[in-house]
């Protein structure tokens, strides 16, 4: 559609009427609708990646209120918060927001996307869905950034997008908000924004400076100094400093890299097995979220004549599931123990778990000629 096209008044809205009688030098005043004025990308860029796509939902809800204003349509804008944070909502609205935007940019900007509206939409629903599942993937937070980035990107260009057409028809709009920097509510977003990227930051700083090496998916750990030995099967595990998940009187520490769940190796000295299970099995009640219900098995170990025990504590927290482990053996004259934990949802705490009751079953004294 081109300017020299008449426009049938039932369908469009008030900023286009305006323009239309404007360029017919009407003496008739001419009605302003009020609409957020047009602000750099980089604005929404920066605020939308520190609130973590938060401010976005604000955007949509004021961009819709915009062509609400300019094309007097049926669009309820607080509706339109849920837009970005619902992904399949995308594939209905976003859709619905072009069309508007296609008839006001078709009767005079002329720049409208046609097909790559298209590929916007597709782009979007993509790296959402890639962002989504990413961030439940251990080991792929890089993916969820790039992702998250790209989503960015892409709400910045439809950014540009309303920019263009609201500098275009800026005499016949009436501008309200800033057209720099950002409101006060803005600022308490960019401000919790930046707290959290911040301590996400420090978090991953933290995870390297306890890490002391990345486990392969089956790794098998030898104390010879101490005499006992146990093997880890599982993906996105790590050895890490002594005190990260005990007082420091552990001799090793293991955890994944969620710090979901771990594993730690102590040593008992001048205690006797049932005072050791007896102690652990107090403390696993105490610590669980709620009360779990345990199960202790001993056994003898025919070739070292001495016994060894194992408790098991399971317990369900709405979705999530937590079990603790504790395998005691004798190695000389001390009694080591290995104490396993991991609290997670269903699908995490599936794997994990095997991995604990595996990591049990070969706690065990280095027998000759084992050593590596």
């Amino acid at each position: 559609m081109n300017d020299n096209i008449p426009v049938n008044p039932d369908d469009v809205g008030e900023a286009e009427k305006t323009a239309d009688l404007a360029k017919q030098g009407s003496d008739a005043p001419l009605y302003k609708p009020e609409v957020y004025a047009p602000r750099s990308v980089w604005f929404e860029f920066f605020l939308g990646l520190f609130t973590f796509t938060i401010s976005w939902s604000f955007w949509t809800v004021m961009r819709a209120r915009d062509l609400k204003r300019m094309r007097s349509n049926n669009f309820v804008p607080w509706l339109w918060f849920f837009v970005p944070l619902v992904v399949l909502a995308s594939l209905i609205a976003y859709p619905r927001m072009f069309s508007e935007l296609r008839t006001i940019e078709g009767s005079r900007v002329n720049t409208a996307w046609h097909k790559t509206g298209w590929l916007w939409i597709a782009s979007f629903v993509f790296f959402s869905l890639i962002a989504y599942f990413a961030s439940d993937l251990e080991g792929y937070l890089w993916v969820w950034f790039i992702a998250l980035v790209v989503v960015h990107l892409l709400l910045c260009l439809l950014h540009f997008r309303f920019n263009r057409l609201k500098h275009h028809d800026a005499q016949y709009l009436e501008f309200t908000g800033r057209r720099s920097w950002y409101a006060w509510w803005e600022w308490l977003l960019m401000i919790f924004g930046i707290g959290l990227v911040s301590l996400l930051v420090f978090g991953l700083w933290d995870e390297e400076q306890v890490t002391i090496e990345t486990l392969p998916s089956t790794y098998q750990y030898q104390d010879e100094e101490h005499g006992f030995q146990l093997t880890i099967n599982g993906e996105q595990w790590r050895r890490v400093v002594v005190g990260t998940h005990s007082d420091g009187t552990a001799e090793v520490e293991f955890s994944n890299y969620s710090d979901s769940a771990y594993l730690l190796v102590f040593e008992h000295e001048d205690s006797t097995l049932n005072s050791i299970a007896s102690f652990r099995y107090g403390d696993m009640f105490s610590d669980f979220t709620l009360e779990p219900s345990c199960q202790e098995k001993r056994e003898l170990n025919e070739s070292q004549t001495s016994v060894e025990s194992e408790t098991v504590c399971l317990s369900e927290v709405a979705q999530d599931h937590e079990m603790s482990v504790s395998k005691l053996i004798k190695v000389g004259d001390f009694h080591y123990e290995l104490l396993g934990y991991v609290f997670d949802d269903k699908k995490q705490y599936k794997e994990i778990s095997k991995t604990l009751l595996l990591a049990s079953q070969s706690f065990s004294e280095i027998e000759q000629g084992e050593a590596q």
